[in-house]
């Protein structure tokens, strides 16, 4: 069952990467992959866990400083 959702996000990603392939094979390669499906599992895979270790902390709204606009002050006295 993992392995058939492993294989479906795999070959989403593939199919979705478009103009990018060619790119993103080239880097699998230098990498050091042995195929480009083990490259983007990894990939994946990483994504994945990044995801998860983020801190779920409700979000607090952050109050703006009230700035006062200051009027420009005449530098002589006859205006």
């Amino acid at each position: 069952m993992v392995d058939t959702v492993e294989n479906s996000l795999i070959e989403k990603y593939i199919t979705s990467l478009k103009g990018r392939k060619a790119y993103e094979e080239k880097k699998s390669i230098k990498l050091g992959f042995s195929s480009f499906e083990d490259y983007v599992a990894d990939k994946i895979a990483k994504k994945l866990s990044e995801s998860s270790n983020i801190c779920k902390v409700p979000k607090r709204r952050v109050r703006g400083k009230n700035k006062t606009k200051t009027k420009a002050v005449p530098t002589c006295g006859c205006c």
